[in-house]
């Protein structure tokens, strides 16, 4: 590490995330901070109708500041916002809906930018145990997708960045404005890529997440994911070159764990095939989709 400690923001965009927030304050609080100093933590509530911003009110600490919209804007323009206002030489963005197990997950990502000399390191959120049948089927994806970034190695970096846990440099941001009907992380990798920003993934920072685990909120979230807009922003030659994985890498692994798992698989295609034909439709709008069933209290 550099003789000067990094100043580290934090960034967690909240819509009734109840049930998480305090948890993730404190964990944050009770980080090991030797090698960089906790700065800053930016918690914007866009228009939460939950007791979201009177969990975070009970956490008590000076740097923490509670931005609280009775409007929604979404997700993205609090980004926008929070990344404006942020002093600290790196920033980490959290969800506000994701388990904190580690108090090393900040050191982990500060080291992989020292390191790697990177502006972005990409964390890794795993999905907590499946509960039950529905939860089965999206962690059967989840352990696909999982499995084909893996053969891809580095040339999986587009779908490492999530916007469940990354972190940048201040200096890596500089001039991103997000559009408010796209994927904020997809939109900051393509963004930074054509800026040469080096990019990096640090697979012990972990954080742990919620599948969804109705049939409603799993078709929901798999529509939002084939929906983009990012060829609005960007030319195809970008998108083409950085969207690394094929059909080819993902069939040999699909049929394999099929064979293990051959309910789920057929349950999974045909919540997957119902997906595509309502992102035909899908138009993505600035304000949160809100997935109940993977709150943690669900």
């Amino acid at each position: 590490m550099n003789d000067i400690k990094p100043r580290i923001s934090v960034v967690i965009p909240i819509y009734n995330e109840e049930s998480s927030i305090q948890s993730i304050l404190r964990s944050i609080l009770q980080q090991n901070t030797s090698d960089f100093i906790l700065h800053e933590i930016l918690v914007l509530s866009d228009g939460s109708t939950d007791s979201s911003v009177s969990e975070v009110r009970k956490v008590k600490d000076s740097r923490i500041t509670l931005y609280d919209y009775t409007d929604q804007q979404g997700q993205n323009a609090r980004l926008n916002f929070a990344y404006s206002k942020c002093s600290g030489t790196i920033i980490i963005t959290l969800d506000g809906d994701i388990e904190i197990s580690d108090r090393n997950l900040f050191q982990h990502l500060v080291t992989a930018h020292s390191v790697h000399k990177a502006d972005i390191v990409c964390g890794n959120p795993v999905p907590l145990a499946p509960r039950n049948f529905i939860e089965k089927v999206a962690f059967f994806g989840a352990d696909v997708d999982q499995s084909v970034k893996a053969k891809l190695e580095d040339k999986a970096m587009r779908y490492r960045l999530i916007g469940r846990i990354f972190s940048c440099t201040k200096e890596s941001l500089n001039g991103l404005v997000i559009p408010l009907d796209v994927s904020n992380d997809v939109y900051i990798y393509y963004y930074s890529k054509l800026k040469n920003r080096i990019i990096t993934f640090e697979p012990k920072a972990a954080v742990y997440f919620r599948l969804p685990s109705t049939l409603h909120d799993i078709v929901q979230q798999y529509k939002r994911h084939l929906h983009t807009n990012h060829h609005i922003y960007f030319s195809k030659e970008v998108t083409q070159r950085e969207d690394t994985r094929t059909l080819q890498h993902i069939y040999p692994i699909f049929f394999k764990k099929s064979l293990r798992h051959p309910f789920l698989s057929i349950a999974f295609v045909l919540v997957y095939l119902k997906a595509v034909v309502l992102a035909k439709r899908y138009l993505r709008t600035a304000t949160w989709e809100y997935i109940a069933s993977t709150k943690n209290n669900a």
